[in-house]
């Protein structure tokens, strides 16, 4: 409902009604069809669909949902950061970016956070070494002979088609991985936070220091990857104590590092965010990550 206290003016609009969807495409179909005026991060698909029509406006923000690989550091078959290593080796960055993002993204570099002013672009950049990956795999003892579960979910667009590609890259190095979809309210319930290998997906392309806090530092509740690393918890300390602006940039320097070098996540790529609307809507953000739902402005004609 409008809040005419809002610090920011009063809303233009007397209500807004959001309604949850089962799957991105379910939204989509929705916005396609006439049944809502505004569908949040539809995909690159809808976004094209809707492009050829003068009934409906494409809002387009780029690199702003992550699509990510987690991989259990604390224990099971990818506790070995040789074996992490391997994996993220066995991925083709610009083959995911292309076909499950459809070109609407950017290659990735396994540290969350690509948004940051401090993000680090010095790192070099992760390409495919299948030689390699088989080298450290072998290092590390890791059983080939094995299938393993990659739990995920409808969720985000594209999530589902990211890790069927994954299973077929990382085969080229002889790991057998079975994709398990499940139901987003079972996933929640069963498998996040939990299972050793699974997606996840973030609608905001943030800040090294927010992802680090959600996601990594030993203390939060909801660390994906059940990542325990001294040397990362001492830069999260720093990070949040600096004094100065250098201070703060060598500890989240080293936050990037770490996760590059041995954390639990694959970040193979970004996902652009595509909002589809009816032209009837006007005043929509353009701002990335949650910034999307920031409709204050957002107005209705006749």
């Amino acid at each position: 409902m409008r809040n005419e206290t809002w610090y920011g003016g009063a809303p233009r609009l007397d209500a807004i009604e959001v309604t949850r969807f089962d799957s991105p495409t379910a939204m989509a179909n929705a916005v396609l069809t006439g049944q809502i005026d505004l569908a949040s991060n539809v995909g690159a698909v809808a976004g094209r669909t809707a492009e050829g029509r003068s009934d409906l406006t494409v809002v387009r923000r780029p690199n702003d949902v992550v699509i990510a690989v987690v991989m259990r550091t604390s224990g099971g078959p990818f506790a070995d950061p040789r074996v992490r290593e391997a994996l993220r080796l066995a991925t083709d960055r610009e083959a995911m970016v292309t076909q499950v993002a459809s070109g609407y993204g950017s290659v990735a570099n396994d540290v969350l956070g690509v948004g940051d002013p401090l993000y680090d672009k010095s790192l070099p950049q992760r390409r495919r070494d299948l030689a390699r990956a088989r080298q450290l795999l072998a290092e590390a003892g890791f059983d080939t002979g094995a299938t393993y579960p990659l739990v995920t979910k409808e969720e985000a667009v594209g999530e589902v088609d990211s890790v069927k590609l994954f299973a077929t890259q990382v085969a080229d190095i002889g790991v057998t991985v079975d994709v398990v979809v499940q139901d987003a309210n079972t996933f929640y319930d069963e498998t996040w936070l939990q299972a050793p290998f699974y997606t996840v997906n973030w609608g905001t392309n943030d800040s090294v220091i927010f992802f680090a806090s959600k996601t990594m530092y030993s203390g939060t509740k909801w660390n994906e990857t059940d990542f325990h690393d001294p040397e990362f918890d001492a830069a999260y300390t720093a990070a949040l104590s600096a004094a100065d602006d250098a201070s703060y940039t060598a500890a989240s320097t080293t936050l990037q590092r770490i996760q590059y070098e041995r954390g639990g996540y694959i970040v193979w790529g970004m996902v652009d965010g595509v909002d589809v609307a009816s032209s009837t809507v006007s005043g929509l953000p353009t701002l990335g990550g949650y910034g999307r739902v920031q409709l204050e402005k957002a107005w209705l004609s006749s």
